[in-house]
């Protein structure tokens, strides 16, 4: 009868309990001297790689560590993460500036490229802007609503905020906000139809009181939609005269020269459509 040769599982198996053997009675000596030899032939080997090599390792480890991290109950995944943690920080007390310097530097550089890699789906898309596509809904452009309060200042943030971006911890204190003169306050209130109506056209009422227009020496709107333009030369600012033409109207700083506040509310509310004599006027005499 042949005699039975033995399997590979019981050489690997003995050659781990040799190797757990000799471990154990290592020096710590020996035993970091071992691990730099292993970093050694580690970092030669994987020098030697082709990219396809690498890969297929990186590929290799990482479906091994999602198998065992799967396997494992809460109180092993706690542990693991203890053990890391804690050969972390035993890692980098015996760190040398310039080590600490290059992992640093490392570590910004992953976090860059991580960062970039996201965002490559959205590269130059405002120059192919597609109105029909729904941008608002993409997992990395909606970055939610302001729902969260801070405990400290009630200020609203979005999920993804640090907590201490607002107040820094309660470390920062603003002194409270003097309520608006009237008929301001009842304008920002929302609880009335007039009210409403004011913010629903905020914009055009601050409009109303604007004393100059913009201009530009040269504007390049570019064709399709496009809601922003470009500006070649100098930005200014036209005033005017003080009093328009024979024929013409008040505008911008003119309407400040009319005399009679109710004159002023009407031209105002001329030149801006759908906004109303009453709001205008009660906003000239805050002003």
């Amino acid at each position: 009868m042949p005699p039975k040769r033995r399997t590979s599982l019981g050489r690997s198996t003995s050659v781990s309990r040799r190797t757990a053997t000799s471990r154990a009675v290592e020096t710590t000596e020996q035993a970091e001297a071992r691990r730099e030899e292993d970093r050694t032939r580690h970092a030669a080997a994987r020098a030697a790689e082709t990219p396809e090599q690498t890969r297929t390792r990186v590929g290799d480890q990482r479906t091994r560590q999602a198998a065992s991290r799967t396997a494992e109950n809460s109180e092993q995944g706690e542990a693991r993460r203890g053990g890391d943690r804690s050969r972390r920080v035993a890692s980098r007390e015996v760190e040398t500036p310039e080590q600490r310097r290059t992992r640093s530097e490392d570590q910004r550089q992953r976090q860059a490229a991580s960062r970039a890699a996201q965002w490559t789906f959205m590269e130059r898309e405002a120059f192919r802007y597609n109105p029909a596509n729904s941008y608002e809904n993409h997992p990395q452009l909606n970055i939610g609503q302001m729902n969260d309060v801070c405990l400290y200042c009630d200020a609203l943030k979005w999920p993804g905020e640090a907590s201490g971006m607002c107040c820094s911890g309660c470390k920062v204190r603003l002194p409270v906000l003097r309520p608006p003169p009237e008929p301001m306050e009842s304008l920002m209130s929302g609880a009335t139809p007039r009210s409403k109506h004011f913010l629903e056209n905020i914009r055009k009422y601050n409009c109303c009181f604007q004393m100059t227009s913009f201009g530009v020496t040269n504007e390049v709107n570019e064709p399709g939609f496009m809601p922003t333009f470009k500006v070649q030369g100098q930005v200014y600012h036209r005033v005017g005269s003080l009093l328009p033409d024979s024929n013409g109207t008040h505008k911008f700083l003119q309407i400040y020269f009319m005399g009679d506040e109710r004159q002023e509310a009407k031209q105002r509310c001329s030149n801006i459509p759908n906004t109303r004599q009453d709001i205008a006027r009660g906003k000239q005499l805050i002003r």
